[in-house]
C-alpha cells in the first residue's frame, strides 16, 4: 500500500492561518465530521485527542506536530494534514506540518506505518521543503505519491525504537557515563569499539554496583551498614574508573526488521527494559519497554 493512497484531499488543509493547536484540532475534526460516513461525534473526539495530548504530545524535532486519538467501535485510520502559513510553536517546537490521526484500536500497525513514513519525508529537507510547497491538496498527494513512500504490513522494531542512540567506548569512564545517565534521562548506554562496531553494553544497575563493596554483595542483609556511605569511593575515582570494568557482553539483541512480539518475548524471557537493535555490528537502535508501552499500547 502506498502513503498517497491512505490520504483524502478534503482532510488536507494548506496554508492554513490558524495558529491555536485547540482551534487546529477542532478544525480538523470538523472536516472529518463533514466529510466521513462513520458518524463522528466531535466534541467527544476533541475530548479523546485533547486527553490524550495531556499525557505527552508527539512533536518531532524536524517540526512535525502528531495529535491523534483512539475511538470505540472504529476499525479504520483517517489522517488529516495541515500546513500553516506561519510556523507556530508547540512543545518548545517550530511546527510547520500538523498530521492529525483517528485510529481504532486495531489499526495500531498501520498507524505506525504512517508515522514512520512522515518521519522519514520531515527528515529528509528537501523532500519536506518540497512537501511543505505543495500548491494545494491535490497537489501534496502527488508530491507523497512521487516519493514513493510505502506502507509494509506489521510493524517492527525499526518503527518504534529510538535511533539517535548515545554510545560510549570502554575508555570512556565513569563520570562521563554518570553525566551522560543523569542529562539526558536515560539508563543504557551501548559500548562500541573504535569502528564504531557494538562490543558491549552498560546500564545504571552496573554503575551503582561499582559503588557497593565486594564483601558487601556477599551478605544476606547490610542493615548495620547504614552509616556507611558506599558512593564515597565511587565518587573518588569515576574520573579514572573505565567503562571497560563494569561494561557486560551483549546477551541479546535485535535486527530492525524483528517484529514487536519479538521484542516483547526477549524482554520477557530475559527480564530486559532495554534491548540494542543491531544491523551489520553497528548499533542502530534501542528498543524499551517504555517504547511497546507509549506507541503500541498508547501510541
Amino acid at each position: 500500500m502506498k502513503l498517497s493512497s491512505i490520504l483524502n484531499e478534503d482532510y488536507i488543509v494548506i496554508n492554513g492561518n490558524l495558529k491555536n493547536k485547540e482551534e487546529i484540532i477542532s478544525f480538523l475534526i470538523r472536516q472529518f465530521e463533514r466529510n466521513y460516513d462513520f458518524k463522528i461525534d466531535s466534541p467527544k473526539v476533541i475530548n479523546t485527542i485533547e486527553e490524550r495530548e495531556s499525557l505527552g504530545g508527539t512533536v518531532l524535532p524536524t517540526g512535525v506536530w502528531i495529535p491523534h486519538g483512539r475511538l470505540e467501535n472504529f476499525n479504520d485510520i483517517i489522517v488529516s494534514i495541515y500546513i500553516p502559513e506561519e510556523e507556530f510553536i508547540q512543545e518548545g517546537i517550530s511546527v510547520k506540518m500538523v498530521v492529525l490521526f483517528l485510529i481504532g484500536k486495531t489499526t495500531s500497525n498501520l498507524y505506525l506505518k504512517i508515522l514512520s513514513a512522515f518521519a522519514q519525508i520531515s527528515s529528509n529537507e528537501s523532500l519536506f521543503e518540497t512537501i511543505l510547497k505543495s500548491k494545494d491538496p491535490r497537489h501534496f498527494i502527488s508530491n507523497i505519491e512521487k516519493a514513493g513512500f510505502l506502507l509494509t504490513k506489521g510493524s517492527t522494531v525499526n518503527d518504534i525504537m529510538t535511533k539517535n542512540v548515545i554510545t560510549l567506548k570502554p575508555s570512556d569512564t565513569l563520570k562521563t557515563l554518570s553525566d551522560l545517565f543523569y542529562k539526558n534521562n536515560i539508563s543504557y548506554i551501548p559500548v562500541v569499539d573504535e569502528k564504531d562496531e557494538f562490543i558491549g553494553e552498560v546500564t545504571t544497575l552496573d554503575l551503582l554496583k561499582e559503588g557497593i563493596p565486594n564483601y558487601a554483595m556477599m551478605l544476606d542483609n547490610l542493615s548495620f551498614l547504614s552509616t556507611l556511605d558506599p558512593f564515597d569511593k565511587l565518587l573518588e575515582n569515576e574520573d579514572t574508573i573505565q567503562i571497560k570494568k563494569i561494561m557486560n557482553k551483549p546477551l541479546v539483541q535485535l535486527a530492525p526488521e524483528a517484529s514487536i512480539i519479538e521484542a516483547t518475548f526477549e524482554m520477557t524471557q530475559h527480564k530486559r527494559r532495554q534491548i540494542p537493535v543491531v544491523k551489520d555490528k553497528k548499533i542502530v537502535g534501542v528498543i524499551s519497554y517504555m517504547d511497546i508501552l507509549k506507541k503500541i499500547l498508547r501510541g
